[in-house]
């Protein structure tokens, strides 16, 4: 192997007490660098390890094969590969556990040798936390399936479940009991066979323009032949594509009302047990909004008795600062409201966050009769958010402290190196001149040359590392002065406009959106083919709002983010809402791409 030189010996040296767990390698895969934090970590000490194959110290059995392929010169060279995002895999620690870790990898070379540095990280808590969501949700899927089975038997009404074709899926009992057929003779029939002859089914042209049918009568023919009048309610179920996949349709038998009347007494009974044995709060009001009943577990969650609640109007019970906008009307007019978020009061004065799901009940003449609303306490959920936009407000100003550290090392260590280089260069030189040695100027020039493009390298990585104009000039000169760069280095035209005059912007608000700045002109530069772009700062409504837009070629934005080329979206995202803010990105092919992120002036997400 060829020997580093003083410049990059220094900066690896540099990085080996770093806090984070970074690994370095040659071509054959053979360590150069271990950091303490690696130590820490994996469990190996750093003079066992040095010298030695990555693939005998930490890579896993399964995965060896693997490795040695990499690094056996049968695939292409590693520097042609994309190391620009994480990658997750698996290591294995000193005492023989196999641990996830997600590994940030670079490239770079000094004198025709290349070297690799890895950054690891134990996401270990990550993946225990995301199966332990997936065990909740399972449990949570269940419990809905058993209750829909529930309610789907114990209804008073005839049901049966269609195919797209109208063939019967599934029946009820009632239906059986209805037509006097059994189960296993329904399935498959379709659901022209339980019509007379001369009786055509004139809805379906309805349902099939609609989605849906309501109120409608009809006739079913029973298995002895005769026939019964019926009110039918339908309503079709679609795929993403919006492909019809089938639909549901209830029968009510309205030739026998005391019938019917008591099997819905008998199945109002069944639906009570549930009622009151579901873990959602549940509160039922009329149209007026008044309380009608509630569940256990209402009562519970507020600290009410059931005589406190029933007749009271439901807003009573939601603070007077904290009263929810309307949503009445969208019940009315789609039948529901899902996730909607508000506050609640409970007896003793705490109040506290909740979602609520709401749907509405509608008498024969589409009034709204009743409501039906299942409600969560959130209070675990939104504390959660709050500690986590803490913890990325926290975790980007720890990333811009590092970057000033590693930006400042870079400059202080290199510094004295160029000087003495220079030196060395420039006596070099006057001894070639001294003794006529043509060649050794020569190769003195070609050393010159190489270390300014070098040194300009460092400069430039310094720079972006930790932009001198965002401290010094605050948010708007270093934007300028990235556009200035940015149209030297590119041909690119750009064009600010700005209206932040006399605005006082924080510094975590200044660094985010400068880093999302900087992230939207390198995919620009990268991906987009863009010849203008225009930029829109400004202050709007107790907001501050940047908009970038180019003309280049644009993107699919929900295919991106599916993708792992989508990280650099992601990381912008997050930078907007940690501080409570937002970021939209549009962007359709061929006519370009904005992306504006708007962030509240003053609000942290700290509160």
């Amino acid at each position: 192997m060829k020997p580093f030189t003083p410049t990059a010996h220094q900066i690896l040296d540099s990085l080996k007490d770093n806090i984070s767990p970074i690994i370095t390698i040659d071509q054959s895969a053979r360590i150069l660098l271990w950091s303490e934090a690696c130590t820490k970590l994996f469990g190996f000490k750093r003079n066992d390890v040095i010298g030695k194959s990555l693939i005998d110290v930490i890579i896993p059995e399964h995965l060896k094969d693997g490795m040695r392929h990499i690094f056996s010169g049968t695939i292409p060279d590693l520097q042609d590969v994309d190391f620009s995002h994480p990658i997750e895999t698996e290591a294995v620690t000193a005492d023989g556990t196999i641990i996830p870790v997600e590994i940030t990898i670079s490239y770079f070379e000094d004198k025709g040798q290349g070297f690799y540095s890895a950054i690891y990280r134990d996401i270990s808590k990550h993946n225990k936390k995301l199966k332990n969501e997936i065990k909740q949700r399972e449990i949570e899927r269940k419990q809905r399936e058993f209750l829909e089975e529930n309610i789907f038997n114990f209804a008073s009404d005839a049901i049966t479940i269609n195919d797209e074709q109208g063939k019967i899926l599934k029946a009820n009992d009632e239906l059986c009991k209805m037509t006097g057929y059994q189960k296993k003779e329904l399935l498959g029939k379709h659901l022209l066979e339980l019509s007379p002859d001369d009786h055509s089914p004139e809805p379906i042209s309805s349902l099939l323009k609609k989605g849906y049918l309501k109120g409608y009568q009809s006739q079913l023919r029973c298995k002895n032949g005769n026939t019964i009048i019926v009110e039918m309610n339908a309503a079709l179920t679609f795929n993403d594509t919006g492909q019809p996949l089938g639909g549901i349709a209830t029968y009510r038998d309205i030739t026998e009302r005391k019938k019917y009347e008591d099997s819905l007494k008998q199945t109002n009974q069944k639906m009570n047990k549930i009622f009151s044995a579901v873990i959602e709060a549940i509160v039922v009001t009329d149209g007026q909004g008044c309380c009608t009943e509630v569940n256990d577990s209402f009562l519970k969650m507020l600290g009410y008795d059931r005589e406190e609640i029933i007749g009271k109007q439901i807003m009573e019970f939601v603070p007077e600062n904290h009263i929810p906008e309307p949503f009445i009307d969208e019940v009315r007019k789609t039948g529901f409201k899902k996730q909607y978020e508000s506050f609640l009061r409970r007896k003793d004065g705490t109040i506290f966050p909740v979602e609520t799901n709401v749907i509405g009940l509608f008498d024969d003449t589409g009034n709204l009769v009743e409501t039906v609303a299942s409600i969560y306490d959130i209070t675990d959920r939104k504390e959660y958010e709050r500690q986590r936009k803490s913890f990325t407000l926290q975790l980007l100003s720890l990333l811009e402290e590092e970057r000033k550290k590693i930006a400042y090392d870079i400059h202080d260590s290199s510094s004295m190196t160029k000087y003495n280089l220079s030196m060395l260069i420039n006596k070099l030189k006057a001894l070639a001149v001294e003794q006529d040695e043509y060649k050794i100027f020569e190769l003195a020039l070609k050393t010159e040359d190489v270390f300014s493009d070098f040194w300009a390298t460092l400069k430039n990585l310094s720079y972006k590392l930790n932009d001198p104009s965002l401290e010094a000039g605050g948010l708007s000169e270093a934007l300028h002065a990235e556009c200035n760069r940015i149209m030297q280095e590119h041909s690119i035209s750009i064009n600010m406009v700005e209206n932040i005059e006399g605005v006082n912007i924080s510094n975590d608000i200044a660094y985010s959106l400068f880093r999302i700045f900087q992230e939207s002109l390198n995919n620009i530069i990268k991906h987009s083919k863009a010849k203008k772009i225009d930029i829109t700062l400004a202050q709007k409504n107790a907001a501050i709002s940047l908009s970038i837009s180019d003309n280049g070629i644009g993107f699919d934005v929900a295919e991106q983010k599916k993708t792992s080329i989508g990280l650099g979206l992601i990381s912008m995202s997050e930078r907007a809402t940690a501080l409570n803010g937002s970021l939209n990105i549009t962007s359709h092919n061929p006519r370009g791409t904005t992306i504006k992120a708007v962030i509240p002036i003053g609000d942290t997400g700290n509160d």
